[in-house]
């Protein structure tokens, strides 16, 4: 196996009920990747996600994270992950900086006390997200937007090597998604941190993706940006999914 390979995704099948939603799937991701996971509304992709990070058990396959199967993992703040965006944040009564800070939890135990380190890596989350002047604000206060990037603040904050990002900008205004995006960039440049980041944008995919994977309950293609550029029908389906999304709620498996 090699020490680059975080994630492995190895003919895995899920289904609801007995209804497939994700269909004999295989694909990997190194550390240093940007890859960008779309498909049309109810394709599976966040099934996917739930999959990949152990919140759903395979029906069929095996999910292996570092090298190991899953449920062998023990270093859960190796792993980052976003969900979508759900409207049960009303009324839950801690500050931005105290949700934010629950991810440095993973690294030295439920109830170590907070140090310098955790401290640091709590304020240049924030900072990372331009959510700073929000620390001390409840986050049953924020709006849709900012209460995401309070969430993608604290999967930062826990300094993970895996990244799964499930729409993270949904909800945010575009200068924020792109501010979002270039920290990716920057992380997966600069640390070789491993990012897979769900998208509906067609121009994001090719800017800033270095992988592409389009779902359709089955995998419909896998690979770099370049081998994309040949594909044209991949590409069709790619922006057919795109525009389909743009057109419905982003409530899909």
């Amino acid at each position: 196996m090699s020490d680059h390979l975080v994630l492995e995704i190895d003919r895995v099948s899920y289904s609801y009920g007995g209804e497939p939603v994700v269909e004999d799937v295989s694909l990997s991701v190194n550390r240093g990747e940007f890859v960008g996971l779309i498909g049309p509304n109810g394709s599976g992709k966040s099934t996917l996600m739930q999959l990949a990070v152990g919140l759903l058990r395979p029906t069929s396959g095996e999910v292996r994270l570092f090298g190991m199967p899953i449920d062998r993992v023990r270093d859960r703040h190796r792993i980052g992950y976003v969900p979508q965006a759900t409207a049960s944040r009303t009324g839950f009564p801690a500050t931005v900086a105290e949700v934010v800070s629950t991810s440095r939890a993973g690294r030295r135990g439920l109830f170590h006390r907070s140090n310098q380190a955790d401290r640091r890596a709590v304020e240049h989350a924030l900072q990372s997200v331009g959510m700073s002047a929000f620390r001390h604000r409840l986050i049953g206060e924020l709006s849709g937007g900012q209460h995401q990037r309070v969430m993608v603040a604290r999967a930062l904050a826990g300094e993970p090597e895996l990244l799964l990002l499930d729409e993270p900008a949904a909800g945010v205004d575009a200068v924020a998604k792109l501010e979002l995006l270039e920290l990716l960039r920057k992380l997966v440049e600069e640390r070789g941190l491993a990012v897979v980041y769900v998208s509906h944008d067609f121009e994001t995919l090719r800017r800033y993706f270095s992988k592409v994977v389009l779902l359709n309950r089955e995998l419909v293609f896998f690979g770099t940006r370049e081998e994309l550029g040949d594909q044209h029908d991949i590409q069709r389906q790619l922006v057919e999914a795109a525009l389909a999304a743009d057109h419905h709620d982003h409530g899909g498996r």
